[in-house]
């Protein structure tokens, strides 16, 4: 999503009143985002998020009444073009690629200091799906097959119908890369990088980065 100067829109999702109060006086200080609600349930969140102008949702997974991967697929469905960062004490792999799965982009653990917080959201807008150290080395191991090619599967063939180039472009995203250092890394242009992504949708038949990811790894398990 193309972000105007005055469109980066957030709202917060926490029922730890603390928590919440963090986070918000996080982002007021940081002039580049516009906190525009803080909510407690999701429930109470989804008919401000059918607006369709909210950038980022900042959400809990440990919610009364709608939660965890439940959560993200509401908000997702209520705003389908905006952002989701996960904001959890929840570390497990079941939370984390459920998260993802739903519709995630990004998770960082309760904790993080506002350097880390407004690096993911830059993050963010360069297309990357931030997520914290922890996570991350998670999220890179479960996914490190990702760029092992099976002998036994010719490129194509229904248990592995990406091509070797394909895989890395994948195995990059699952780790965070945005588009552009993809592109660098890779030794091609953004626009190939396009490219690569929607044939990686069509051919895995999804529609989001985290369930192409999550696709794949079930292809080569």
């Amino acid at each position: 999503m193309t972000l105007r100067p005055l469109a980066r829109k957030i709202i917060i999702i926490e029922d730890d009143g603390q928590v919440n109060k963090a986070l918000a006086e996080r982002l007021r200080k940081n002039t580049g985002y516009t906190l525009q609600a803080t909510f407690q349930k999701c429930e109470d969140a989804l008919p401000f998020l059918a607006r369709g102008d909210i950038w980022l949702t900042i959400l809990d997974l440990g919610l009364p009444g709608l939660s965890g991967a439940g959560a993200v697929k509401a908000v997702k469905k209520a705003n389908p073009e905006g952002e989701i960062l996960i904001h959890s004490i929840y570390d497990g792999g079941d939370e984390i690629f459920g998260a993802l799965q739903a519709g995630a982009s990004g998770y960082l653990l309760k904790g993080c200091n506002s350097v880390e917080l407004t690096e993911a959201l830059r993050q963010l807008e360069a297309g990357g799906a931030p997520m914290s150290y922890g996570i991350a080395r998670k999220v890179a191991g479960f996914f490190g097959k990702l760029v092992v090619r099976k002998e036994s599967e010719p490129e194509g063939s229904p248990e592995n119908p990406l091509s070797e180039r394909e895989s890395a472009i994948l195995a990059r995203l699952s780790e965070g890369y945005s588009y552009k250092d993809i592109a660098q890394i890779a030794g091609i242009s953004v626009h190939t990088v396009h490219t690569h992504i929607k044939n990686i949708y069509r051919k895995l038949k999804v529609n989001s980065r985290a369930e192409a990811v999550y696709r794949h790894r079930k292809h080569l398990n």
